[in-house]
């Protein structure tokens, strides 16, 4: 009788210490899951971003009169001499329908779009999947917000917001970036 309280003893000790284990794998493979979708999302934030650096310290090169033409939550368009080849360029940054991204889960996700208009390479060209949010707000030399006059515009602060288009336990994976910058030219 003792040996069969044993067997059945060392059989629920084992039972148990498997269930454990079992659990412990699959948290560990959420989390892990997890952390990988929120690590992707910052990862094609950070490469928009980098795109869109490349432009902004361009903004007002080689351009006489009024540079930044539009700044607002889901648009802003400036004038560059992107190539230095004497010719001003129009370059425009917006966020394109939610029907565009249909195809996810999100349904706040959009496409951030690149278009510059003259110069020797037009065309428009994605530069961001699953932005929620792109807002530019342009500030006066004094750190005002000139909004109403952008002729005023010194400096400038772009935010955005990029989310999974899939769910990951009951939400968005996201990151955000802020950064306010002054380039030299305006």
């Amino acid at each position: 009788m003792n040996t069969i309280l044993d067997i059945v003893g060392s059989l629920i000790v084992k039972g148990t210490m498997l269930l454990i284990a079992l659990t412990m794998t699959t948290t560990l493979s959420g989390a892990l899951y997890e952390r990988q979708g929120e690590m992707y999302v910052k990862r094609d934030l950070l490469l928009t971003v980098q795109l869109m650096r490349a432009d902004i310290r361009y903004i007002g090169y080689n351009v006489s009169g009024q540079v930044v033409l539009l700044a607002d939550t889901s648009r802003f368009r400036f004038l560059a001499d992107l190539d230095d080849n004497g010719t001003t360029e129009q370059i425009d940054y917006y966020l394109g329908p939610t029907s565009e991204m249909s195809s996810t889960a999100n349904p706040n996700d959009r496409i951030l779009y690149r278009q510059v208009t003259g110069g020797a390479s037009p065309g428009t060209q994605v530069y961001g999947r699953g932005i929620t949010s792109f807002i530019v707000k342009p500030y006066d030399a004094a750190g005002n917000d000139c909004r109403s006059d952008l002729t005023k515009t010194k400096s400038f602060e772009i935010s955005m917001t990029m989310q999974r288009g899939t769910m990951l336990n009951g939400y968005y994976p996201s990151s955000y970036w802020v950064r306010r910058f002054f380039p030299p030219n305006l």
